[in-house]
């Protein structure tokens, strides 16, 4: 199984990107999405760093403070739930972002498997971004499938065609389908 990182430390500030990641909760300046079956929706999109060579999800109330960073927007990739809601029909899993403080990196997963690995490979889990669906079949979602690239030691959560094919002409390699998210 691919574990997320590399054995390579990051020379970077991105405590500062977590630090932002955690105002996400109870951030009012994302302004969340009313989906037509009473879901409360958060978008979020993909973020590149060039000389970091990593890629990361952020809500909209983050854009600018990415662009500090020097990150640059490639696109919107998928919505996710703020709230739990319990309906047996369409069961849900918890959108999870981690860190690793000596890579300086963030890693979000929707799995126990994806879990296992971060915290096998040194992941602390930080907080719940939203919450995905477990299983196809939901009107409205794709899939969020979770990219690995070896040489750069980076992960990359995907919902987009776009995405998933800028990532295998990356280098990125398929690990596995982490859950639904919407269309964004």
């Amino acid at each position: 199984m691919n574990q997320p990182g590399p054995a390579r430390a990051r020379s970077r500030r991105l405590p500062t990107v977590l630090l932002a990641l955690l105002l996400l909760v109870g951030s009012t300046a994302t302004a969340p999405v009313a989906h037509a079956d009473s879901w409360t929706i958060v978008p979020l999109s993909t973020w590149w760093h060039e000389g970091w060579e990593d890629n990361t999800l952020v809500p909209p109330s983050l854009s600018d403070y990415m662009r500090t960073l020097g990150y640059v927007r490639m696109r919107g990739e998928f919505g996710a739930a703020t709230a739990f809601q319990n309906n047996p029909a369409y069961p849900q899993r918890e959108l999870t972002l981690m860190w690793h403080e000596g890579r300086q990196d963030d890693y979000i997963t929707a799995t126990n498997d994806g879990r296992a690995a971060g915290f096998s490979a040194g992941y602390k889990y930080v907080m719940t971004l939203g919450y995905v669906f477990a299983n196809p079949g939901y009107q409205g979602t794709v899939p969020l499938t979770q990219w690995w690239h070896p040489g750069r030691g980076d992960n990359l959560l995907a919902a987009t065609r776009a995405t998933e094919d800028a990532a295998r002409a990356a280098g990125y390699v398929f690990v596995r389908v982490e859950g639904y998210g919407w269309i964004y």
